[in-house]
């Protein structure tokens, strides 16, 4: 059985913005194009077109995925599970400078392809993350794609962040991580 979100806003908070668990995401709707075409040993896997982000695409190259929105590479996703060549990369190099606190209560502003959810778990394993991103679907293809879904605890908000930090500030939620 599919379950629908209600995406109308709370008239108590005002808000606009649905919380939006993983398990309900199936419901955004189906890739736009599935492609195989290859270029520079690159294969996109999945595209979309979504008036908050643009153009959305999926690139699987070599032995990683890539998460490209509007020309940029915003995440990526080791395809043989082997995360520690990214701990080369920023998104390693951006957690450890900060010193997350072990088992924190994280907020993350924008997902991305969820390198960083991924990131965090591996060096501080968090009791919760939540996360604010504008356009669900990128939520939807950070849970098909770069392995969210398989995590759980996650908690995914969904709306513009002017919007759902308020909200979060109203309904008391405090959290020892915001990145």
């Amino acid at each position: 059985m599919r379950q629908r979100v209600d995406e109308r806003p709370s008239k108590e908070a005002g808000l606009k913005a649905v919380v939006v668990p993983a398990s309900t995401l199936e419901w955004l709707g189906r890739e736009v194009a599935q492609t195989s075409s290859r270029m520079n040993g690159s294969r996109t896997v999945f595209e979309a077109h979504t008036v908050t982000t643009g153009r959305v695409r999926v690139v699987d190259c070599r032995n990683e995925r890539r998460l490209i929105c509007g020309g940029d590479i915003l995440s990526v996703y080791p395809l043989d599970g082997d995360w520690s060549k990214l701990e080369r990369e920023y998104w390693w190099h951006a957690l450890a400078a900060v010193g997350v606190p072990a088992r924190a209560r994280a907020l993350l502003v924008g997902l991305g392809g969820g390198t960083q959810v991924h990131m965090l778990r591996r060096l501080a394993r968090p009791r919760g993350v939540a996360v604010i991103e504008r356009d669900p679907v990128i939520v939807r293809v950070d849970c098909d794609w770069f392995g969210l879904r398989a995590l759980g605890g996650l908690e995914f908000l969904c709306g513009d962040a002017e919007r759902v930090v308020p909200w979060l500030m109203r309904v008391g939620r405090r959290f020892d991580f915001v990145m």
